[in-house]
């Protein structure tokens, strides 16, 4: 299926690393120099296919959420007030 992928997109470069006792996964290295990864394990031949195409896809940028406000903030940041934790919600 790889080979199928690599002769339909052209502008990508598709190399493989068998690694020994290690999940497989495909990683898509963007022009502006960030990189994205994604497993592939229990996959078949058509998921692998998927997954090479979402990041293919992708714009390479940093994930975003939309916050009241009209404000865009990296998901990767915390909130002001910090995680939900179920134990102290419930006054344990």
């Amino acid at each position: 299926m790889l080979p199928a992928f690599e002769a339909a997109n052209p502008q990508l470069a598709v190399v493989t690393h068998p690694v020994p006792g290690a999940h497989p996964y495909v990683r898509g290295e963007y022009v502006n120099g960030t990189s994205k990864t994604r497993s592939v394990r229990g996959l078949d031949a058509r998921g692998v296919a998927a997954a090479a195409s979402a990041l293919r896809d992708a714009t390479g940028r940093k994930a975003t959420v939309r916050v009241p406000g009209g404000r865009v903030r990296r998901a990767s940041e915390g909130g002001v007030q910090g995680g939900w934790r179920p134990a102290e919600s419930a006054g344990v």
